[in-house]
């Protein structure tokens, strides 16, 4: 059985999981396919933590190519101040969860570049 989605308007098969149960729709399906629900979901999650537009964040994401800390041109993300909610630059995602475990702590970080400094001084003794 097929089933058209109402938002990309591509027709899809209902017998995989391409569209969820919802008990509140005559066919019992939902109405947006998985990969438009998914791309709701994560529009709605920028206007939520960025407080953007899909567009707007599309525009920021364009003009960086690489991450701010490393360089890095894969898996880059938009960082955000979890406290201030205040945009910052584009990360990787490796970067950005460095910062995010850290707990955007400067002196943690500081304590823990000491760290390895001392041991890898250490391993090349």
């Amino acid at each position: 059985m097929k089933k058209r989605c109402v938002r990309c308007k591509e027709e899809k098969d209902t017998s995989g999981k391409m569209f969820m149960p919802d008990s509140r729709y005559r066919d019992g399906m939902h109405p947006h396919c998985r990969s438009c629900r998914c791309e709701i979901a994560r529009h709605g999650r920028i206007k939520k933590v960025f407080g953007l537009s899909p567009s707007e964040y599309k525009a920021i994401m364009e003009a960086s190519d690489c991450c701010a800390v490393c360089g890095s041109q894969s898996n880059l993300g938009l960082d955000h101040n979890h406290t201030t909610g205040a945009l910052r630059e584009v990360l990787c995602s490796n970067c950005n969860t460095c910062l995010g475990l850290a707990g955007d702590n400067v002196l943690r970080l500081k304590d823990l570049i000491i760290y390895l400094e001392k041991h890898a001084a250490l391993a090349y003794s």
